[in-house]
């Protein structure tokens, strides 16, 4: 199911068992949160708008107010400390992973992620909602041998997803599954020689297996 940040609202009311799911979704999302989602994660816990402007220091709730309704856009790092205190909140998830996800690349893109919930898995995928036209300024360092800003992600496809699959981490390979989809991954594995045996074995085994027949 398709997460819309714009019917949160019958959720919350509704609550129903996968909610849990959904928060860590959110407060995990690599993109800016929309206006819809900071106003559901903080009904979520409960609070008023008054006292998240108290906790956030900012001047008042009219503040808060402007960023629930998108009149303006909430400061990433003032952002960022609303998730922590949320996650603290609700208890999931661990403070230490939502600080390793500030740091991720994805957010560095600079485009939106839409939110797939998988129930009956209990678990979620990011997806691009428009693929971005250029790679993350934190991809950088694997294409010292050119200018990684003239990088087009389609018509130099092959070329970015080899040197990201050798060069890159866990991070990054998801990016790149984001970006490609796990059958041009497969793929690239399949046909493209230039990729070690222990990255294909890696990805084969652990990162992308192939999917069950049934």
């Amino acid at each position: 199911m398709i997460i819309n940040p714009g019917r949160l609202e019958p959720i919350l009311k509704e609550a129903p068992r996968w909610a849990p799911l959904l928060d860590r979704a959110l407060l995990l999302k690599p993109s800016a949160l929309e206006p819809n989602e900071l106003r559901y994660l903080r009904l979520r816990v409960g609070w008023t708008a008054a006292e998240v402007a108290q906790a956030l220091g900012v001047g008042s709730n009219v503040t808060v107010a402007r960023w629930e309704g998108g009149a303006r856009r909430i400061p990433r790092p003032t952002e960022e400390l609303f998730r922590l205190f949320v996650a603290s909140a609700l208890g999931a998830p661990p403070l230490c992973t939502l600080l390793m996800q500030f740091r991720s690349s994805w957010r560095q893109a600079g485009a939106p992620v839409e939110i797939h919930l998988l129930p009956e898995e209990d678990r979620f995928e990011y997806r691009w909602r428009v693929c971005p036209q250029r790679i993350p300024r934190s991809l950088h360092r694997f294409f010292w041998d050119t200018a990684p800003l003239k990088l087009d992600l389609k018509r130099h496809a092959r070329y970015i997803i080899t040197r990201v699959l050798e060069k890159g981490d866990l991070e990054d390979w998801s990016w790149l599954q984001w970006t490609y989809g796990a059958e041009r991954l497969r793929e690239t594995l399949e046909q493209n020689r230039q990729v070690s045996p222990a990255t294909v074995a890696l990805w084969r085994e652990i990162l992308l297996p192939a999917p069950e027949e049934g």
